[in-house]
């Protein structure tokens, strides 16, 4: 096999080799794990886990779900990107919350959060 040959191998659909995050031997992709934690992988190392780690308690989904390719999916009663608020309402009630007239969640200008919007940082012109 030979080097170009295992390198188009390893390409994924954005023609990176091993999604950036890997290198490719013999056709296959070895992902980057450092100290062999396991959360880079994939047929193209495509999954990410590290995605899923809080910041502040530094767990995956902050203890409260399971991660899958860099997505925190959460336990019953526990919300937000890594798992890390717990509310007493259904991801529907939230949704409904949340939603504005428009049909978009915090009319795109907020993160949902247990049913309440967020606001990011409002422009000072207006």
């Amino acid at each position: 096999l030979t080097r170009k040959k295992s390198n188009e191998m390893c390409k994924n659909s954005q023609d990176i080799i091993c999604s950036g995050a890997g290198t490719c031997q013999c056709g296959r992709c070895k992902c980057a794990n450092s100290e062999g934690s396991g959360l880079v992988y994939g047929k193209f190392c495509e999954c990410d886990d590290r995605e899923c780690i809080d910041d502040e308690t530094e767990e995956i989904c902050s203890g409260h779900g399971k991660c899958y390719c860099g997505n925190c999916y959460c336990e019953a009663g526990w919300h937000g990107d890594k798992c890390e608020f717990q509310c007493d309402i259904t991801p529907w009630e939230i949704k409904k919350r949340c939603t504005s007239p428009d049909g978009k969640i915090c009319s795109n200008r907020g993160t949902c959060v247990c049913g309440e919007c967020t606001c990011h940082d409002v422009d000072p012109t207006g």
